[in-house]
């Protein structure tokens, strides 16, 4: 959810040199995780190459300028490493991407900041922004609980509204998956999985207090006060899971 994927698409097949949604290093990350969801075990190899050619454009010409392109790759490269098995890397990466994030101030709703940010032209442009601030916050909780290390994006330092629900482009019939589309259901509510977006941050944030319980419980530890904290974050996840929308919800 921190690349959107209409605006991608618009740049890719328009002006590539003047565009703030594209960028070739964001391609070949893309590529490169794209490929790991291949059958051919030869097309999973080929993510290596595009992992490298990727790193390699960021290493020479993009660390210094920091953009949202800039944050969308790294965060890629941070996710291609960590289903390689390379923990260190992973985490490395991920630290940048959030730094960067924070240096560039996505912390903030971006509605607050038009007047102050030109490139803020448009309410896709505030959407996309905030997307991509709350998809870094769901992956660091995400890398956070795997490596089981600190929270980098702490829930308190953000004030994000939550996202919403963009139309798509015309020329973005031919690119939707077979079933789904912007279109409202027999519920009557648009049948997108943006609406699920907000549950994915929910549960990232009882990661965070599961997380931040662990590493205060580690510090001081007591018995009655982690069973009250496991208890606490257990009936957090039931109510979250009671809660979940229709399209969401898992039978198995």
């Amino acid at each position: 959810m921190f690349i959107y994927r209409e605006a991608f698409l618009r740049d890719h097949f328009s002006d590539c040199q003047n565009c703030k949604y594209w960028s070739p290093g964001l391609l070949l990350s893309m590529c490169a995780l794209g490929l790991q969801m291949s059958s051919d075990n030869r097309e999973r190899d080929l993510g290596n190459r595009f992992y490298a050619a990727a790193e390699s454009v960021c290493i020479v010409s993009v660390l210094a300028q920091p953009s949202i392109t800039t944050v969308q790759t790294i965060l890629c490269l941070a996710f291609y490493a960590l289903g390689q098995g390379d923990l260190s890397k992973s985490w490395g990466l991920s630290g940048i991407v959030f730094r960067m994030a924070q240096d560039l101030g996505f912390q903030k709703d971006p509605a607050d900041w038009i007047l102050q940010d030109f490139s803020i032209a448009t309410n896709e442009d505030i959407e996309i922004r905030r997307r991509i601030y709350w998809g870094c916050y769901n992956s660091d909780t995400h890398i956070s609980i795997i490596l089981g290390r600190s929270i980098q994006l702490p829930w308190q330092d953000a004030s994000v509204t939550q996202t919403d629900v963009l139309p798509d482009f015309p020329q973005m019939g031919a690119w939707l998956p077979a079933g789904f589309s912007n279109d409202t259901g027999a519920s009557g509510k648009p049948s997108s999985l943006v609406l699920c977006f907000p549950e994915q941050i929910r549960l990232s944030k009882s990661i965070e207090r599961l997380l931040s319980g662990l590493a205060f419980l580690k510090a001081a530890p007591d018995e009655v006060v982690w069973e009250g904290c496991v208890g606490d974050i257990t009936v957090e996840l039931y109510k979250w899971q009671a809660s979940l929308p229709l399209p969401a919800r898992w039978n198995k």
